[in-house]
């Protein structure tokens, strides 16, 4: 065999290789892609529903963590409420008129400890839920506003 022959199939074989490679690095790219997709749409349905009920129960958190791990993906999931708590302001035991106000924020462990204690974890309306679903270095960030009444 020649050294011409050689090159030929060293050619052949690398490029029956790059044609094989090619199309599998593609693939798994557009599952990623449609993994986070499948997140997004999951968290966008689990805010909506937070927010129009007011809050979270129990079983409403384990179906969404369900049915987010149901395409077989790892995800962390974190989970914030923002409301502002108004405080009457007062002048010698007499009320002034005015009002203050400061932001409250509630994060995963604190949330997810009431939900767990009471089965259930309710919101003001007004406030700002928001969910961050993770896998690996990617994030959906999803948040609405509450609606629900207490």
């Amino acid at each position: 065999m020649n050294s011409d022959a050689l090159g030929k199939m060293i050619d052949i074989t690398s490029a029956i290789v790059i044609m094989m490679i090619i199309p599998i690095i593609w693939t798994i790219g557009m599952q990623e892609k449609l993994v986070m997709k499948y997140a997004r749409i999951c968290g966008s349905d689990f805010v909506e529903d937070v927010c129009h009920h007011g809050g979270i129960s129990r079983n409403r958190y384990e179906v969404f963590l369900n049915g987010l791990a149901a395409p077989g993906k790892g995800f962390e999931v974190e989970l914030e409420c923002r409301s502002r708590v108004y405080e009457p302001l007062y002048e010698n035991g007499i009320f002034t008129g005015d009002v203050s106000y400061h932001e409250s924020v509630g994060y995963t462990g604190q949330i997810l400890d009431r939900l767990y204690s009471l089965d259930e974890c309710r919101f003001e309306a007004g406030s700002v839920f928001s969910l961050m679903i993770r896998r690996k270095d990617k994030k959906v960030y999803i948040s609405g506003t509450i609606t629900g009444s207490r």
